[in-house]
């Protein structure tokens, strides 16, 4: 009996060290809102590199439509490239649900009764503050010897990509962009 009760007594502290220790893990793993970096967009674009792979926030234009989901920012868009948008699949569990809600709502309203071809099409404009993980290298293969650039999204045209894990603000821009 006595070492029974030893053992239990080890067990249980074996249990309560673990679950702290889990604890401790997971919360040095997700970061709170607070400390993710909010960086500009346009240095985002200048130093592609230093981002690279890391979870950001930024505030910047998204435009989408027909073969379109791209961010940029007016101020440095024509030189420095577009960036890809992609939504993480757990975004409607990591956004706040007020802020999916207006965000599902004005795609809703700016996509109803619009035609979906090309010639017809307009792109639709948001201003977003979110977070996410930035792809600031661009992929490449090799075939033969020559080495090629990938790029990303729609015909692979553009530099960059972003994997949108949170949205925290979602304003509506009025004016939409005709499609080129």
């Amino acid at each position: 009996m006595k070492f029974m009760r030893c053992n239990f007594k080890q067990i249980l502290l074996s249990v309560i060290f673990l679950a702290f220790s889990c604890l401790a893990v997971m919360a040095q793993i997700q970061k709170t809102t607070d400390e993710i970096p909010t960086i500009k967009y346009c240095d985002l674009v200048r130093e592609p590199a230093s981002y690279d792979g890391k979870l950001i926030r930024l505030e910047a234009f998204y435009t989408f439509g027909f073969e379109a989901s791209f961010m940029y920012e007016e101020s440095c868009a024509d030189n420095l490239g577009l960036t890809w948008i992609t939504f993480d699949p757990a975004i409607e569990k990591t956004t706040k649900p007020d802020i999916w809600k207006k965000y599902r709502s004005l795609t809703k309203e700016m996509l109803a009764g619009q035609p979906q071809d090309k010639v017809n099409c307009k792109l639709r404009r948001l201003r977003f503050l979110w977070t996410g993980i930035f792809t600031g290298v661009t992929p490449t293969i090799k075939i033969g010897d020559r080495v090629i650039k990938q790029g990303f999204g729609h015909m692979n045209r553009h530099s960059f990509k972003f994997t949108v894990r949170e949205i925290e603000e979602v304003t509506k821009v009025e004016e939409c962009v005709p499609c080129s």
